[in-house]
């Protein structure tokens, strides 16, 4: 079995010659993408006295519950929460990369210790907390900015890892300069982007985002993060810097991002500011262009961000990273949560996918434990049908030779192969056809 990051380090000549290999499924390139959005008054407290409200926990992880459930379709927020991440084991590591804009700037704490609960409820609850690495760079201090933002008593009280970061990750080019991605990030199965978005001084077409926030996550030596200079004409806020944050995609920041979530319950219209309205917002997208030309176009709506454009996720679109056209999916907290009268039928790592050096051009599917009987499909990324397995029943080992039905070999490119046991959704796994 080649491991998703191993495919990733190692593509090129040496992955040209494999024909099917687990892989990490970037965010998808459309039309339009998705961006899920809540809105709800019950994210904060507001008894009045002015001030910014508290924020309530519980409501803020039921919304991030609700998010997941709707971007799956799943509806018990556990395994939406493992369908969200394809091929997901409890042994797993997740990067976390908080947008720590500001000691009194960056999501609240209390959407942090929300998300690391929606997290460690995979797996029936077992997913670890130590498995999950929060980090942002040094910069402005000599201390992770994490333990700057957050007190580390209280981080240290999740579980999860959050020391200083040394970047170690396979270099991306970008603007003719080497950028090496952080260890935590490169060596984690999965990376979340997680900020705010609030206008900024020159980065990003003066939008700071989620693409932005990855500058967070590289720098041009290992032992630190580089310092500010390192970036002046490089990915400030012009035009000709536009290109940078693309290249930084296209060579390697998209395969190392899943999930991009925004914490909009506070937005601050001054960078040097602290939070100054209540907007009682959270919002999440698979897709980087399309959640950053949102926060552009609803702040343009509320008068915060006119001096801010979408030069760069324009330009990352041209590229064929994402789409800044979406569509705006807003979230029913209430109405999107909820647990099954009966469990559903379901078994953790349901479909194993398995590359056999003997059988170079085949991919094995091994199906242990169904007890119903189930269906096997395999569709390409644009969810077009292209072969079925009937009755998969357990024990199963199916063996695809990269044909669709008629026969003939598929092109290149991103496939799933979902199980189903009568209507249910087993589990999906995704892969790539590579030549």
């Amino acid at each position: 079995m080649v491991s998703r990051r191993d495919f990733l380090h190692r593509s090129g000549a040496a992955a040209a010659s494999a024909l099917l290999l687990p892989y990490r499924l970037s965010a998808n390139v459309s039309a339009s993408s998705d961006v899920y959005v809540v809105h709800d008054d019950g994210l904060v407290d507001d008894p009045g006295g002015g001030g910014l409200p508290p924020v309530v926990y519980e409501r803020v992880k039921k919304a991030y519950d609700a998010i997941a459930c709707n971007m799956t379709g799943e509806p018990h927020a556990p395994y939406a929460w493992e369908a969200l991440f394809p091929g997901i084991a409890a042994t797993s590591k997740i990067a976390l990369k908080i947008n720590c804009l500001q000691t009194f700037n960056s999501p609240s704490l209390q959407s942090v210790q929300a998300l690391i609960a929606c997290l460690t409820s995979m797996f029936e609850g077992t997913f670890p907390a130590s498995n999950i690495a929060l980090f942002d760079n040094v910069w402005y201090t000599n201390t992770e900015r994490v333990n700057v933002v957050y007190k580390p008593g209280d981080l240290d009280a999740l579980g999860v890892w959050h020391g200083s970061c040394t970047y170690d990750g396979p270099a991306m080019r970008a603007g003719g300069k080497d950028w090496y991605p952080t260890k935590q990030l490169a060596d984690a199965d999965f990376g979340i982007a997680f900020g705010v978005s609030r206008p900024h001084c020159c980065h990003a077409d003066h939008l700071s985002a989620s693409i932005k926030n990855m500058l967070g996550a590289i720098s041009t030596t290992h032992d630190r993060y580089s310092r500010v200079q390192d970036f002046h004409g490089d990915f400030n806020g012009g035009a000709p810097a536009w290109p940078m944050y693309a290249e930084l995609f296209k060579n390697g920041m998209k395969d190392l991002i899943d999930l991009y979530i925004s914490d909009w319950i506070f937005v601050s219209f001054d960078e040097t500011q602290p939070f100054n309205t209540v907007t009682k917002r959270l919002v999440a997208s698979k897709d980087p262009c399309a959640i950053d030309s949102y926060a552009v176009d609803f702040f343009d709506s509320v008068g915060g961000l006119r001096a801010s454009g979408k030069g760069v996720p324009l330009k990352l679109e041209t590229e064929g990273i994402g789409s800044t056209q979406y569509v705006e999916k807003l979230v029913d907290i209430d109405a999107a949560v909820g647990h099954r009268a009966v469990a559903p039928i379901r078994t953790r790592h349901a479909v194993t996918l398995c590359f056999d050096a003997a059988a170079p051009s085949q991919l094995r599917f091994t199906v242990p434990l169904v007890t119903v009987p189930s269906r096997l499909e395999i569709r390409d990324g644009r969810g077009r049908k292209v072969r079925l397995f009937h009755g998969v029943s357990r024990g199963s080992a199916l063996w695809w030779d990269g044909r669709c039905e008629g026969g003939e070999r598929v092109s290149p490119g991103f496939y799933t192969a979902t199980l189903f046991a009568q209507r249910d959704i087993i589990q999906s796994r995704k892969f790539a056809v590579v030549r």
